[in-house]
């Protein structure tokens, strides 16, 4: 892609599976890669762990202003990729605290560490469940619904991140994601979940499954981040990211297992839909498009088979 060679960049959430991924690229792409971890040890995670001598690893936690200045004061970063987040999407108050200790207020220790520094660019990774139950596609210009404190608590900090590009100037670009998936992601989300099942040959159980989501590999979410930090004309804006199409959950399934070649039957309606929960959710990427000058490069079986292939060869490892 080229644009970041030698380029100072910093990381949160570096650990986690997008940030991960995101890392994996900033490397290929010959810039200084600096993450923010709570531990110098990286464990766990097997994207990272041959890039521990390619990376400096800052222990700090964003929850912890002196820790944050602290990190940016010695990095000086030119572009901050910000994923730090507690992520949780049930729609109760038990998660509330922890969304609003490491989602509203991390963010806004990062962004009060980054006012004396001149970074060109500032990425917020942020979800479009902020959307709600808007008409579907999602459009960058509805008015948003978060429906869960995680989607209300990165809201919030979208709210913080246009706060900072007018008072402190900091060159802000809110990324509104989809449902992301790829290799190295926790088995709790659906995708990894069927595909573990199906290779353990275990009860698949699910809700209903006929709600519609948008599915996109994690290559194509990295494209469009890396993208985004280099769009002087996408400073200022909100922008989704997605594969721009709906679907049905219970169809996705089916695919994996047809592309697994297994003959498990997934016990629908065996789990309850969160309460609260929209019936539909994709983004319309029109302004990604323009912007960004990205679209996604996978199809959804593509996609999927690089999926499977990567927990057929990593399982237990």
């Amino acid at each position: 892609m080229g644009g970041l060679e030698e380029t100072v960049v910093l990381v949160t959430g570096a650990t986690g599976f997008i940030g991960s991924h995101l890392v994996k690229r900033l490397v290929g792409e010959g810039a200084e890669v600096n993450i923010i971890s709570r531990s110098k040890e990286i464990r766990g995670n097997l994207l990272l762990k041959n890039l521990k001598t390619e990376i400096r690893i800052h222990k700090a936690d964003l929850r912890e202003y002196a820790s944050i200045k602290g990190c940016v004061s010695n990095v000086e970063p030119e572009k901050v990729f910000h994923l730090g987040a507690f992520v949780d999407l049930k729609r109760d108050f038990q998660t509330a605290n922890e969304c609003v200790q490491t989602n509203i207020q991390g963010t806004l220790n990062i962004l009060h560490a980054l006012r004396d520094i001149s970074c060109s660019s500032f990425i917020h990774i942020g979800t479009y469940e902020v959307y709600g139950f808007n008409p579907v596609p999602f459009r960058e210009d509805q008015p948003i619904d978060p429906l869960s404190p995680y989607s209300i608590s990165k809201a919030c900090s979208e709210f913080f991140c246009r706060f900072a590009n007018k008072i402190y100037n900091i060159p802000t670009v809110l990324l509104r994601l989809s449902n992301v998936y790829g290799p190295n992601q926790k088995s709790e989300r659906l995708i990894p979940h069927v595909i573990k099942c199906a290779i353990k040959n275990m009860k698949i159980k699910l809700t209903e499954g006929n709600q519609t989501r948008d599915f996109l590999y994690v290559e194509d979410a990295i494209s469009a981040i890396v993208k985004s930090s280099l769009a002087e004309k996408a400073i200022s804006e909100v922008i989704n990211i997605g594969s721009g199409k709906e679907y049905k959950v219970r169809d996705v399934v089916q695919k994996i297992l047809d592309l697994m070649g297994s003959s498990i039957a997934p016990w629908y309606g065996e789990l309850k839909h969160r309460a609260y929960e929209p019936e539909r959710l994709y983004c319309d990427i029109t302004k990604a498009r323009g912007i960004l000058k990205w679209s996604p490069r996978y199809d959804l079986e593509e996609g999927l088979r690089k999926t499977i292939h990567w927990y057929e060869e990593n399982m237990g490892r």
